[in-house]
């Protein structure tokens, strides 16, 4: 759950970028932190920006931690089952290309120092 401490104090001061950011080639996961951070702040406009995966990191992130108080205090743990079978996967391989996509468009702000 690293995702609320960095919005309450700050980005990590290590820059964990590979060559290529450096060159604008972006990936898929490019903007991934600073978007989780723009959500617990409550800024999901900016975190969209960044990268629209980000939202979808954050939820999972509060489900695991719902799921571990769940587990926890009940002693049951909820399980879900994702089975894709092959239209999923190619589904989920032709999002990951609008995504990849989507970020190199969004070069520009993504090579920004972003969040503080």
């Amino acid at each position: 759950m690293t995702g609320p401490a960095m919005a309450v104090w700050g980005m990590f001061p290590v820059n964990l970028h590979g060559p290529g950011h450096f060159a604008g080639i972006m990936a898929p996961t490019c903007g991934l932190t600073r978007a989780v951070v723009a959500v617990f702040r409550g800024d999901v406009a900016m975190a969209w920006r960044y990268n629209p995966l980000g939202l979808l990191v954050a939820f999972t992130s509060v489900a695991v931690l719902a799921r571990l108080v769940a587990g926890t205090v009940t002693g049951r743990w909820p399980v879900l089952r994702v089975r894709p079978g092959r239209a999923g996967w190619i589904i989920l391989a032709l999002a990951l290309v609008a995504l990849a996509i989507r970020q190199q468009s969004q070069a520009e702000l993504l090579m920004t120092t972003g969040l503080h």
